[in-house]
Formats: structure tokens, C-alpha cells, sequence
């Protein structure tokens, strides 16, 4: 009886250990941004480390802003406009995924600071887009270069302190 009672244990715990790490895995997976395609979701599904994931994350939104990019450039408005907000979408949740995820500040700011290198490098080209696209494709990439310039504001404020750099 007493072997059975064990074993009944054990099942049980190993039961709910499956069933609350698939529905931990589904939540992780499921938040991601729907513009990511099954090789992007995988390669996510693969960095274990924060510093890694976030490194995939910015070359993933960097990529949707340089097809923003060459799209605008081919005149195709309509497809530069739907990749700036995928790269909006994608910068969100990013730094979602730092403030989430991260514990030790000195962690995070490392984190921030490495986001804030390519925020400040991406506005640049976004601030270009918001400008040249026409006017009903402009209003959409303006208010996600206000996203990304808040978004970096929040960086800098977790880097060098919120005294210097308040969030709203």
C-alpha cells in the first residue's frame, strides 16, 4: 500500500509538472508578436539566455525596419508601412521581455544599453520613413516612431537612472 501511495505521488507531481510547463511554454510562445514567422519563433524558442534572446530580438526588428526601408524605396508603401509596424510591435516586446524576465539591475541596464545602441541607430532611419512615405502610410509610422523614441527614453532611464532620463 504504501509503494502505491508513492508512486501515486510522484505520477501526480510529474502529471502537473507537464501540464504547468506546457501551459507556461504556451504563454511564452503564444505572447509573441504574430509577425514572426516559424523560423523566427524557433530560433527564440531556442537562446536561453536573456542576453541572447534579446540579440535575436533587435537583429529581427532591425531586419523589418531595412525591408521598411528597401520597400520605400521600391515604392511599395503599403508593405514598408506594415514592416515599420511589425518592427514596432517586435521593439515592444522586447522591452517587455527585459522587464519581465531580467531580475538583477545590473542585468537589465546591460540589456537596456545594448537596445538603446540600436534604437538610436534605427530612429534615425525611422524618423526618415515617417517623413518621406505618403501621407496615409505616414501617419502610422509616425506614431510608432513615438513608440520606439518612448521606448528609448525608457532605456536610457533604466541605464543611467530615472533622475536623468523620467519615463511617463
Amino acid at each position: 500500500m504504501q509503494l502505491s501511495k508513492s508512486f501515486y505521488n510522484i505520477f501526480f507531481l510529474a502529471l502537473a509538472l507537464l501540464v504547468f510547463s506546457s501551459t507556461a511554454w504556451a504563454q511564452i510562445t503564444g505572447s509573441l508578436p504574430e509577425c514572426l514567422s516559424g523560423e523566427e519563433r524557433e530560433r527564440l524558442g531556442k537562446e536561453n539566455k536573456e542576453k541572447d534572446r534579446t540579440e535575436a530580438l533587435i537583429k529581427m526588428f532591425a531586419g523589418r525596419l531595412e525591408i521598411a526601408r528597401s520597400s520605400f524605396e521600391a515604392e511599395n508603401f503599403e508593405l514598408s508601412r506594415n514592416e515599420i509596424k511589425n518592427y514596432g510591435n517586435l521593439v515592444d516586446y522586447t522591452v517587455n521581455f527585459i522587464n519581465s524576465s531580467i531580475k538583477k539591475e545590473g542585468d537589465k541596464k546591460k540589456l537596456f544599453k545594448i537596445l538603446d545602441l540600436s534604437l538610436r541607430r534605427d530612429l534615425i532611419v525611422l524618423e526618415s520613413l515617417r517623413f518621406d512615405l505618403p501621407g496615409k502610410y505616414a501617419e502610422e509610422a509616425s506614431q510608432v516612431y513615438e513608440k520606439v523614441r518612448k521606448a528609448r527614453v525608457s532605456a536610457l532611464g533604466a541605464v543611467f537612472g530615472k533622475e536623468f532620463f523620467p519615463t511617463d
